[in-house]
């Protein structure tokens, strides 16, 4: 079993994924690689609403799918705030108010730019609970899964 975990773009971009067309052009060979059996949404929107598209292409395939609002990080909008427990908080906020747990499932984690400081959110959630890092390439008719996470040799090895 393997949890896809990105952060939903905003209902306005072009990276949003309003009807089953659009989500898999953007996470249909993302889910083929990383063989996902359920999509964790994250909103940084103030939304706890699955985008339609999320929900059709779920459908489809027959994965689940869960969409889970959290805060949006904005470091730049600290004033006297400890800027590690800022970061912390959030962290911990987040797993508490989602299913994100690395017992469940094999936890695949995708990044990509237009999340700013959310994509460092799901960095260090990948680092704390392992499992794999991703990235999306444009294609010609989709995006292209590309696994970023480093290969740790297991103890013993040659490697």
């Amino acid at each position: 079993m393997s949890t896809l975990v990105l952060i939903v773009a905003k209902e306005t971009g072009s990276f949003y994924p309003k009807d089953e067309d659009s989500a898999k052009r953007l996470f249909g060979d993302l889910i083929e690689k990383t063989g996902a059996t359920k999509i964790l949404a994250l909103r940084a929107d103030s939304s706890n609403v699955m985008p339609a598209g999320i929900t059709e292409l779920a459908g489809s395939l027959s994965i689940g799918c869960e969409c889970v609002q959290v805060d949006k990080l904005e470091p730049f909008s600290w004033t006297d705030e400890d800027p590690v427990e800022f970061w912390s908080d959030n962290l911990e906020t987040t797993i508490l108010n989602s299913p994100i747990s690395s017992n469940d499932s094999e936890l695949s984690f995708m990044l990509h730019s237009g999340t700013g400081f959310g994509a460092g959110l799901l960095y260090s959630l990948y680092e704390m609970l392992g499992g794999s890092l991703w990235i999306t390439e444009r294609g010609t008719d989709q995006y292209t899964a590309i696994r970023l996470d480093r290969n740790i040799p297991d103890e013993g090895s040659a490697s």
